[in-house]
């Protein structure tokens, strides 16, 4: 007999989402933020939803908005688009990934293993089991995982994928068989939704093929995104996210096949992408210049397969899913300009 799952839900009741349809949709969309033209690289304007329309409401739902990839970019003129100037910068770049040699065995090959990316003093840990699951596994610490002492908690949902994370107390994740994102309060249980079009998200079109992932969450200094495919040309896209109200900030098209990609993550505003052996980083494209970044880092020497491949910002830590077992790397970066001045 299954064991019975500890749900954190405290209300079992099936609420109706109040969603976004066609005809409001275009309400939404009053305000400009820089996008890259997938051909050019060169910065356009697109119109996405405003903080203000994107607010949640009711205790378990909230309104679930919805953001359309833009088909085509027309416009190229950026005089006008919001905050350019302050996030064009010099960042950091990834000069080299040393990894530790302890590591921490796991029973699957696909799987997420996850702490909390904003509460580095947080000891807790979270396990998704496989690529497809709806029981989260939290543990106290590293050595309660040993020792077998464990929470599971059901969310309700099936999730996707390896890309999921834990970022101040909620868990974000892709709903399995559909293009919409989810994050859910851990302690409230409150969930949040946001509705991605244009994006892949069935018929094996992967993201990331050898993780059987379709969106893959990442946090670095700059703050929180999320890595997806497009559906109409299958290449590379970025959003940038805000956390409250779960939206969408900005969407940067990098151009680069989903095919040729292995894993990814992004560190300092940079994308970094494996090879589709996930052996070596082959690609890395500047999120705020909107340039690609020369990048070739040896990752790994083993075959088989990399699950998941998850930056912490805070510890300039690299934790990697790896043939089934955990292994955490030291990031070094090359220095930006304002510290190589302040030397």
């Amino acid at each position: 007999m299954e064991p019975k799952l500890r749900s954190l839900y405290s209300d079992q009741n099936n609420h109706t989402l109040d969603g976004v349809t066609s005809e409001n949709v275009a309400e939404l969309f009053n305000s400009t933020v820089m996008v890259l033209d997938p051909l050019t690289a060169s910065p356009s304007a697109l119109p996405v939803p405003t903080h203000g329309a994107l607010s949640g409401s009711g205790h378990d739902r909230s309104t679930e908005p919805t953001l359309a990839l833009p088909l085509s970019l027309q416009n190229n003129d950026v005089s006008h688009v919001v905050g350019v100037e302050n996030r064009i910068q010099t960042g950091n770049i990834v000069k080299n990934i040393s990894c530790l040699e302890n590591v921490t065995k796991m029973q699957s090959t696909y799987g997420a293993w996850m702490g909390d990316a904003a509460r580095p003093d947080d000891a807790r840990r979270w396990l998704a089991d496989h690529f497809s699951g709806r029981v989260i596994v939290e543990y106290q610490n590293v050595s309660s995982f040993q020792d077998g002492g464990r929470k599971l908690i059901d969310i309700e949902r099936f999730y996707q994928g390896c890309g999921h994370l834990i970022y101040d107390g909620s868990l974000y994740f892709h709903k399995a068989g559909s293009n919409r994102l989810h994050k859910l309060h851990l302690e409230t249980t409150r969930t949040n939704i946001l509705t991605m079009e244009n994006t892949g998200y069935k018929n094996l079109r992967y993201l990331f093929h050898n993780s059987k992932t379709y969106f893959k969450f990442a946090v670095d200094e700059k703050g929180l995104w999320v890595i997806a495919a497009s559906s109409v040309n299958h290449t590379l896209v970025v959003a940038r996210l805000n956390r409250d109200p779960f939206s969408v900030e900005a969407i940067i098209h990098t151009g680069y096949p989903a095919a040729k990609a292995g894993n990814g993550f992004i560190a300092h505003g940079a994308l970094y992408i494996t090879d589709a052996k996930d052996k070596k980083i082959t690609y890395a494209f500047d999120l705020e210049k909107g340039i690609a970044v020369d990048a070739s880092l040896d990752l790994r020497p083993a075959d088989g397969i990399l699950a998941m491949l998850s930056y912490y910002p805070k510890e300039q830590l690299l934790y990697m899913w790896d043939n089934r077992s955990v292994k955490i790397c030291n990031v070094y970066f090359t220095p930006n300009e304002k510290e190589l001045q302040n030397e």
